[in-house]
């Protein structure tokens, strides 16, 4: 599995086939006011997850600094197992810089089909 591994490619989902696609601007927020993901780090699906068959998608907002760093990240729904992976993994995004902090809203969707 290779959860974790950074992905630098602009505009194209992480985590390959290992279930795991991150969507950055896919619920609440305008496309055209969301800011570009320069680097994504795919979370890794929890084993607990894996075993339990658990699969779903986790809404988080994160909050980026201006430099495009994430300085704080909250989970709006999802699965608890997958929200704390998802999260973790979001902490090390970085984004296009702005002239401001921004909240960002993210999607993540763990999926076994994958």
């Amino acid at each position: 599995m290779t959860g974790g591994r950074e992905d630098e490619q602009k505009g194209t989902s992480a985590g390959g086939g290992d279930g795991v696609r991150p969507v950055p601007g896919a619920y609440g927020a305008d496309a055209a006011e969301q800011r570009a993901v320069k680097t994504r780090v795919a979370p890794v699906y929890p084993e607990i997850a894996k075993r339990m068959r658990i699969m779903g998608v986790v809404k988080l907002d994160a909050t980026v600094d201006a430099d495009g760093k994430v300085t704080d990240v909250k989970t709006v729904s999802g699965f608890r197992v997958l929200s704390t992976a998802a999260e973790d993994a979001v902490r090390k995004w970085r984004f296009a810089a702005a002239p401001a902090s921004s909240t960002e809203s993210l999607e993540i969707k763990f999926d076994l089909g994958q």
